[in-house]
């Protein structure tokens, strides 16, 4: 995002409820929110203002811009998620695998997550309300991670994401390796 589009969407409104911002401390907060979706950064700006007596810190910006984003990604409550999980429990069959692939292309991919997590045959087996219990455990633990995520700026998420998959690539690597060992110590 341009710095004359950050101002006009962020520091020009802030600067407008709040009184007038330093030159340093709009380049702290350009630097902190210029990866954040134009709309979103517009919409985060407007709620802050709506809401707040002060100049909201970067943090209160992002988790406005948090909760409005998973607003729209989660717009039903763990119950209602549970109500979609048990769609798919009632059309999964181990015996035929492809069920599986349909019963997963009826519930969003936070509520697919969820049951994966829980576990599905958990969740087709267990007795009672444990598998309500476990899916919405599940459920919340999704939805808290990527508010999460959602907080942080683009470029440490994608910092993290690499680190994450280095690591993942280095512990296949030591598998391969000590596979690769336990097969020559044989012969």
């Amino acid at each position: 995002m341009s710095r004359p589009h950050f101002a006009s969407i962020c520091s020009g409104p802030l600067e407008a409820a709040f009184g007038a911002m330093d030159a340093t401390a709009v380049e702290v907060y350009y630097s902190f929110l210029s990866d954040l979706d134009a709309g979103l950064l517009s919409a985060a700006v407007a709620k802050c203002i709506a809401e707040m007596k002060w100049l909201p810190k970067i943090a209160e910006i992002r988790t406005a811009a948090a909760d409005i984003s998973t607003g729209q990604v989660q717009e039903m409550s763990a119950s209602e998620a549970w109500g979609l999980a048990q769609k798919v429990v009632r059309r999964v069959d181990f015996e035929i695998p492809h069920t599986i692939g349909k019963a997963r292309e009826l519930v969003p991919s936070l509520v697919w997550e969820a049951i994966q997590n829980a576990g599905l045959r958990e969740l087709i087996y267990g007795e009672g309300t444990w598998p309500q219990k476990i899916f919405t455990d599940a459920y919340n633990a999704v939805l808290s991670r990527e508010r999460k995520r959602l907080l942080l700026p683009e470029q440490l998420r994608q910092e993290i994401e690499s680190r994450r998959e280095m690591k993942h690539l280095k512990r296949d690597a030591l598998i391969s390796q000590a596979i690769g060992q336990i097969g020559t110590e044989r012969s």
